[in-house]
């Protein structure tokens, strides 16, 4: 009983800890990146404050609230992205002064969320409230993929998993804001680690895991398109990586079983997917879900994704029509660039963005160290090489599909890398220096 009491302790601790760094930053003694997304974040935070000042919103769940007796532009007349909170924070502004206006490039049911509290509630620090949650969340996801972990890989990679994660200047400036509920991001590979996890046991393992997929996708959707190929690409990591381990290692009928799983997990996940993607053409078409789906394809389908070209998509914004134009290589190479990101962050606290090439390099010939002069089937069957892999290609499934998305977005995409990916090159780094130096100690 004590061993088990002091685990959860640590466990508590850990959570505790991870949720107050991601509220405040406060491991980062130079934040490059306050005020981290507040463009976006006011959508959330006009949501609700809007409903508290019972304004119609219609079916939309985000927005900015705009108010005549509050001044919107700052000096240089740019947007104030805190002119929704100052309305809500008068707390008696005159509704007949009052604008609502609506975003409608997704559901936005975090915006609803909020609102519904909102509705019933005043708090004048209610933001903080809400991004509390958040963190709160996110910590409980992460930590929940770290203790998987552990019984799946081990310690070693379980703990560089969570030093990433609680290091990583993006996941961390993404945590709290209200309007990427970044744990959302999370849950799906979640669910994935548990279905292949030896201390989860789960009857009737296919369908629950379907329907475990169609919500976690679904929640994700329905507060946002964004990396939603990434996200669903993390939830059949883990899967995918041991199929590939027990196929290459000719055990036929544990390939079949992880197939299965794989499927239910992806089938679950695209039928949560399109669901929402129905639910918002039905309000976008005003109750027809063809027109709506056509009015989503031309108007942001066609304008983020690789699909758009100057042949089938115009805008008068040349920042768009540059990101239509732009080649998928020249994304990717800006992505790999990672010190050309907005804010020239770290790829975790104290390893600069300028060593991302060399991480890669050095974690990629690690690798090829490991089995040199082996048959290519022996690199398949090492689940650490394998999950490298993957998560390179899960985090570049957004960056080519939304190609004009992430061409204009450098200031958020990079959080990509943190998928899996940044964090199997820093355990095959750490863990096979560690080795090669043992080895030579041995030697002398």
């Amino acid at each position: 009983m004590p061993r088990i009491h002091s685990t959860r302790v640590y466990w508590f601790i850990l959570f505790v800890f991870f949720t107050i760094v991601f509220k405040f930053n406060c491991l980062d003694p130079y934040d490059k990146v306050a005020n981290f997304q507040l463009d976006s974040e006011e959508l959330a935070v006009g949501s609700y404050a809007a409903s508290y000042y019972q304004l119609d919103k219609k079916w939309f769940g985000l927005g900015r609230l705009n108010s005549k007796d509050v001044k919107s532009t700052t000096e240089k007349g740019n947007r104030d992205w805190n002119t929704s909170e100052k309305i809500y924070r008068q707390k008696d502004a005159d509704k007949n002064h009052l604008s609502f206006g609506p975003y409608g490039s997704q559901l936005g049911w975090q915006g609803q969320f909020y609102s519904l509290i909102s509705k019933h509630i005043y708090f004048k620090n209610i933001k903080s409230i809400f991004q509390y949650m958040n963190c709160l969340l996110l910590s409980a996801t992460i930590l929940g993929i770290v203790y998987l972990l552990i019984s799946k890989y081990g310690k070693k990679l379980a703990a560089i998993w969570g030093i990433v994660f609680i290091l990583s200047p993006w996941i961390v400036n993404f945590a709290k804001n209200l309007y990427w509920v970044e744990f959302t991001w999370f849950l799906p590979m979640l669910v994935g680690l548990a279905a292949v996890s030896p201390q989860i046991h789960i009857k009737h393992k296919n369908m629950v895991l379907a329907l475990l997929a169609f919500l976690t996708i679904g929640i994700k959707a329905s507060c946002g398109y964004e990396y939603i190929s990434t996200v669903m690409a993390g939830m059949v990591l883990f899967p995918a990586t041991d199929m590939i381990y027990y196929a290459a290692s000719g055990d036929k009928n544990k390939a079949k079983e992880l197939l299965k799983i794989i499927l239910s997990l992806a089938l679950g996940g695209l039928a949560g997917f399109f669901a929402v993607m129905c639910i918002h053409a039905y309000y976008r078409g005003n109750g027809n879900i063809i027109s709506g789906l056509i009015n989503i394809y031309h108007r942001d389908i066609l304008r983020r994704t690789v699909l758009g070209s100057q042949n089938n998509f115009n805008s008068t914004n040349p920042s768009t029509m540059r990101s239509i134009n732009a080649s998928v290589f020249s994304v990717i190479l800006t992505y790999f660039k990672f010190y050309t990101n907005a804010f020239k962050t770290d790829i975790i606290l104290g390893i600069r963005g300028g060593y991302f090439i060399l991480m890669t390099l050095l974690a990629f010939g690690f690798a090829w160290f490991r089995h040199k002069g082996e048959p290519i089937f022996s690199y398949l069957k090492d689940k650490e090489i394998v999950l490298l892999v993957l998560s390179m290609m899960a985090t570049l499934s957004w960056i080519v599909l939304a190609k004009s998305h992430s061409y204009i977005h450098i200031h958020m995409n990079f959080v990509l890398w943190y998928f899996g990916y940044v964090q199997m090159c820093m355990y095959l780094i750490v863990v096979e220096t560690l080795r090669y130096l043992k080895l030579y100690l041995n030697r002398n």
